[in-house]
Protein backbone atom coordinates (compact mmCIF):
# COMPACT_ATOMS: atom_id res chain seq x y z
CA UNK A 1 0.00 0.00 0.00
CA UNK A 2 2.97 2.33 0.73
CA UNK A 3 4.03 1.62 -2.38
CA UNK A 4 1.27 2.30 -3.96
CA UNK A 5 0.53 5.77 -2.50
CA UNK A 6 4.34 6.76 -3.74
CA UNK A 7 3.57 5.56 -6.72
CA UNK A 8 0.67 8.08 -6.86
CA UNK A 9 2.47 10.39 -5.86
CA UNK A 10 4.90 10.53 -8.03
CA UNK A 11 2.56 10.15 -10.77
CA UNK A 12 1.12 13.40 -10.00
CA UNK A 13 3.95 15.72 -10.05
CA UNK A 14 4.02 17.40 -13.17
CA UNK A 15 7.91 18.07 -13.23
CA UNK A 16 10.15 16.00 -14.44
CA UNK A 17 12.14 13.99 -11.33
CA UNK A 18 15.42 12.86 -11.66
CA UNK A 19 17.87 11.02 -9.63
CA UNK A 20 21.32 12.14 -10.20
CA UNK A 21 24.93 11.59 -9.05
CA UNK A 22 27.56 14.25 -8.62
CA UNK A 23 28.79 13.47 -12.32
CA UNK A 24 25.17 13.53 -13.99
CA UNK A 25 24.46 9.90 -13.60
CA UNK A 26 20.58 9.66 -13.79
CA UNK A 27 19.61 7.06 -11.64
CA UNK A 28 15.77 7.45 -11.39
CA UNK A 29 14.13 9.56 -14.09
CA UNK A 30 10.26 10.21 -13.53
CA UNK A 31 7.96 12.23 -16.07
CA UNK A 32 4.46 12.34 -16.11
CA UNK A 33 4.54 13.65 -20.06
CA UNK A 34 7.04 12.00 -21.89
CA UNK A 35 7.26 14.68 -24.68
CA UNK A 36 9.54 16.69 -21.83
CA UNK A 37 12.28 14.04 -22.29
CA UNK A 38 14.84 14.16 -24.94
CA UNK A 39 14.29 10.55 -24.99
CA UNK A 40 12.56 7.99 -23.34
CA UNK A 41 12.76 7.28 -19.19
CA UNK A 42 13.92 3.59 -19.75
CA UNK A 43 16.83 4.50 -22.31
CA UNK A 44 18.59 7.51 -20.00
CA UNK A 45 18.56 5.10 -17.00
CA UNK A 46 22.58 4.97 -16.30
CA UNK A 47 23.74 7.29 -18.94
CA UNK A 48 25.47 10.61 -18.01
CA UNK A 49 23.29 13.99 -18.60
CA UNK A 50 26.10 14.84 -21.61
CA UNK A 51 25.17 11.99 -23.26
CA UNK A 52 21.74 13.30 -24.29
CA UNK A 53 22.12 16.78 -23.33
CA UNK A 54 23.48 20.01 -25.49
CA UNK A 55 26.73 21.11 -23.75
CA UNK A 56 25.06 24.17 -22.44
CA UNK A 57 22.18 22.58 -20.50
CA UNK A 58 24.82 19.99 -19.22
CA UNK A 59 27.04 22.42 -17.81
CA UNK A 60 23.92 24.18 -15.77
CA UNK A 61 23.08 20.88 -14.82
CA UNK A 62 26.08 20.18 -13.23
CA UNK A 63 26.96 23.47 -11.86
CA UNK A 64 23.64 23.13 -10.06
CA UNK A 65 24.87 19.34 -8.41
CA UNK A 66 28.27 21.39 -7.22
CA UNK A 67 25.86 24.20 -5.47
CA UNK A 68 23.60 21.38 -4.25
CA UNK A 69 26.14 19.66 -3.08
CA UNK A 70 27.93 22.12 -1.18
CA UNK A 71 24.95 24.01 0.40
CA UNK A 72 22.46 21.01 0.37
CA UNK A 73 20.13 22.77 -2.83
CA UNK A 74 20.25 24.67 -5.82
CA UNK A 75 17.39 26.51 -7.19
CA UNK A 76 16.36 29.11 -10.17
CA UNK A 77 18.71 27.78 -12.68
CA UNK A 78 17.17 27.18 -16.25
CA UNK A 79 17.94 25.28 -19.03
CA UNK A 80 16.40 25.56 -23.02
CA UNK A 81 16.27 22.16 -24.89
CA UNK A 82 15.12 21.01 -28.08
CA UNK A 83 11.88 18.71 -28.02
CA UNK A 84 10.89 17.51 -31.22
CA UNK A 85 10.22 20.57 -33.43
CA UNK A 86 9.50 22.79 -29.90
CA UNK A 87 12.09 24.97 -28.04
CA UNK A 88 11.58 24.53 -24.25
CA UNK A 89 12.49 25.95 -20.97
CA UNK A 90 12.81 24.08 -17.83
CA UNK A 91 14.17 25.65 -14.09
CA UNK A 92 15.89 22.92 -12.04
CA UNK A 93 15.52 22.66 -8.35
CA UNK A 94 18.35 20.58 -6.50
CA UNK A 95 18.69 18.88 -3.31
CA UNK A 96 21.08 16.94 -2.32
CA UNK A 97 20.16 13.45 -0.58
CA UNK A 98 19.91 12.35 3.07
CA UNK A 99 22.67 9.31 3.14
CA UNK A 100 25.18 7.64 1.95
CA UNK A 101 25.60 5.78 -0.97
CA UNK A 102 28.79 3.79 -2.45
CA UNK A 103 29.01 6.01 -5.64
CA UNK A 104 29.00 9.35 -3.70
CA UNK A 105 25.77 12.10 -2.58
CA UNK A 106 22.62 11.50 -4.61
CA UNK A 107 20.41 14.30 -5.59
CA UNK A 108 17.42 14.94 -6.40
CA UNK A 109 16.42 17.02 -8.98
CA UNK A 110 12.92 18.87 -10.19
CA UNK A 111 12.83 20.06 -14.08
CA UNK A 112 9.58 22.62 -13.97
CA UNK A 113 8.70 23.31 -17.76
CA UNK A 114 8.79 27.13 -17.65
CA UNK A 115 8.00 27.84 -21.61
CA UNK A 116 5.01 29.65 -21.50
CA UNK A 117 6.68 32.07 -18.25
CA UNK A 118 9.68 32.43 -20.98
CA UNK A 119 6.93 33.23 -23.59
CA UNK A 120 5.36 35.82 -21.60
CA UNK A 121 8.74 37.81 -20.32
CA UNK A 122 9.44 37.60 -24.10
CA UNK A 123 6.86 39.61 -24.83
CA UNK A 124 6.46 41.61 -21.67
CA UNK A 125 10.35 42.74 -22.86
CA UNK A 126 8.90 43.40 -26.80
CA UNK A 127 6.35 45.75 -25.24
CA UNK A 128 8.84 47.15 -23.15
CA UNK A 129 11.41 47.57 -26.28
CA UNK A 130 7.89 49.68 -28.37
CA UNK A 131 7.40 51.44 -25.08
CA UNK A 132 10.77 53.09 -25.27
CA UNK A 133 11.49 53.46 -29.09
CA UNK A 134 8.46 54.09 -30.40
CA UNK A 135 8.07 57.62 -31.75
CA UNK A 136 4.07 57.98 -29.99
CA UNK A 137 4.20 59.64 -26.62
CA UNK A 138 2.72 56.67 -24.13
CA UNK A 139 1.38 57.21 -20.73
CA UNK A 140 0.86 54.75 -18.09
CA UNK A 141 -1.80 55.37 -15.30
CA UNK A 142 -2.35 53.49 -12.20
CA UNK A 143 -6.15 53.07 -11.45
CA UNK A 144 -7.08 56.14 -9.98
CA UNK A 145 -5.45 57.77 -13.52
CA UNK A 146 -2.49 59.16 -11.60
CA UNK A 147 0.60 59.05 -14.36
CA UNK A 148 3.02 56.12 -12.72
CA UNK A 149 5.45 56.28 -16.31
CA UNK A 150 5.56 57.75 -19.74
CA UNK A 151 8.39 57.20 -22.36
CA UNK A 152 10.85 59.88 -24.10
CA UNK A 153 8.34 60.45 -27.22
CA UNK A 154 5.88 61.83 -24.76
CA UNK A 155 8.38 64.36 -23.28
CA UNK A 156 9.57 65.52 -26.60
CA UNK A 157 5.89 65.87 -27.99
CA UNK A 158 4.39 67.20 -24.92
CA UNK A 159 7.12 69.43 -23.08
CA UNK A 160 6.68 67.41 -19.99
CA UNK A 161 9.72 66.32 -18.02
CA UNK A 162 9.13 62.37 -17.19
CA UNK A 163 9.43 63.89 -13.29
CA UNK A 164 6.78 66.49 -13.86
CA UNK A 165 4.23 64.06 -15.58
CA UNK A 166 4.65 61.08 -12.65
CA UNK A 167 1.35 61.44 -10.27
CA UNK A 168 -0.49 63.74 -12.29
CA UNK A 169 -3.63 63.04 -14.42
CA UNK A 170 -3.43 62.93 -17.82
CA UNK A 171 -6.06 66.20 -18.12
CA UNK A 172 -2.43 67.94 -17.52
CA UNK A 173 -2.64 67.74 -21.54
CA UNK A 174 -6.06 69.43 -21.35
CA UNK A 175 -6.83 72.47 -24.07
CA UNK A 176 -10.00 73.88 -22.43
CA UNK A 177 -11.68 73.33 -25.48
CA UNK A 178 -13.88 70.93 -24.84
CA UNK A 179 -16.91 71.50 -22.42
CA UNK A 180 -19.02 68.74 -20.14
CA UNK A 181 -21.07 67.35 -22.78
CA UNK A 182 -18.07 66.22 -24.90
CA UNK A 183 -16.96 64.21 -21.87
CA UNK A 184 -20.12 63.66 -21.04
CA UNK A 185 -20.83 61.62 -24.27
CA UNK A 186 -17.14 60.03 -24.23
CA UNK A 187 -17.53 58.39 -20.82
CA UNK A 188 -21.06 57.14 -22.06
CA UNK A 189 -19.50 55.12 -25.11
CA UNK A 190 -16.58 54.09 -23.03
CA UNK A 191 -19.31 52.34 -20.45
CA UNK A 192 -21.63 51.10 -23.18
CA UNK A 193 -19.29 49.96 -25.86
CA UNK A 194 -15.51 49.99 -24.15
CA UNK A 195 -14.38 52.37 -26.97
CA UNK A 196 -14.95 56.01 -28.22
CA UNK A 197 -12.85 57.49 -31.02
CA UNK A 198 -13.06 61.55 -32.13
CA UNK A 199 -11.22 64.87 -32.45
CA UNK A 200 -9.79 66.04 -29.47
CA UNK A 201 -7.76 69.43 -28.73
CA UNK A 202 -4.61 69.14 -26.33
CA UNK A 203 -2.42 71.63 -24.97
CA UNK A 204 1.49 71.18 -24.94
CA UNK A 205 3.57 72.48 -21.65
CA UNK A 206 4.30 75.85 -23.70
CA UNK A 207 0.38 76.10 -23.93
CA UNK A 208 0.81 75.10 -27.61
CA UNK A 209 -2.59 73.65 -29.04
CA UNK A 210 -2.99 71.03 -30.76
CA UNK A 211 -5.77 69.07 -32.79
CA UNK A 212 -5.63 65.53 -33.01
CA UNK A 213 -8.05 62.22 -34.04
CA UNK A 214 -8.10 60.10 -30.25
CA UNK A 215 -9.32 56.83 -30.04
CA UNK A 216 -9.99 55.11 -25.88
CA UNK A 217 -10.19 51.52 -25.79
CA UNK A 218 -10.90 49.95 -22.07
CA UNK A 219 -9.01 46.81 -21.68
CA UNK A 220 -9.63 44.05 -18.76
CA UNK A 221 -6.47 43.50 -16.74
CA UNK A 222 -4.91 40.65 -15.05
CA UNK A 223 -6.57 42.01 -12.07
CA UNK A 224 -10.14 42.22 -13.65
CA UNK A 225 -10.33 46.11 -13.49
CA UNK A 226 -11.16 47.87 -16.40
CA UNK A 227 -7.75 50.32 -17.93
CA UNK A 228 -8.18 52.33 -21.25
CA UNK A 229 -5.47 52.76 -24.09
CA UNK A 230 -5.83 56.85 -25.66
CA UNK A 231 -4.14 56.53 -28.70
CA UNK A 232 -4.26 60.16 -30.15
CA UNK A 233 -2.07 60.95 -33.32
CA UNK A 234 -1.18 64.61 -33.01
CA UNK A 235 0.45 66.73 -35.40
CA UNK A 236 3.68 66.14 -37.87
CA UNK A 237 2.83 62.53 -37.63
CA UNK A 238 3.47 62.87 -33.51
CA UNK A 239 1.26 61.31 -31.39
CA UNK A 240 0.32 60.58 -27.48
CA UNK A 241 -1.14 57.13 -25.97
CA UNK A 242 -2.41 57.18 -22.99
CA UNK A 243 -2.59 54.13 -20.98
CA UNK A 244 -5.36 55.28 -18.48
CA UNK A 245 -6.29 54.04 -15.62
CA UNK A 246 -9.73 51.68 -14.55
CA UNK A 247 -12.62 53.40 -15.39
CA UNK A 248 -14.28 55.06 -11.86
CA UNK A 249 -16.58 57.09 -13.98
CA UNK A 250 -16.83 60.66 -15.58
CA UNK A 251 -15.33 62.08 -13.11
CA UNK A 252 -11.54 61.52 -14.65
CA UNK A 253 -11.10 63.14 -17.57
CA UNK A 254 -8.12 62.53 -20.28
Amino acid sequence: QVRNDLQSTLNAIPDVLLELDLAGTQHYVHAQRSELLVQPSDALIGKKLCESLPAQANATYLAALQEANATGQSMGRQIELTLGTQKKWFELSVARKVGAFSDGPRFIVLSRDISERKHAETLQQLAASVFNHTQDAIIVTDASCAIIEVNKAFTDITGFTRAEALGQNPRILKSGRHGADHYDAMWQQLAAQGYWAGEMWNRRKDGQEYVCMQSISMVRGADGLFRMRDNQPAPADESVKVAAGTLEGSNVNV
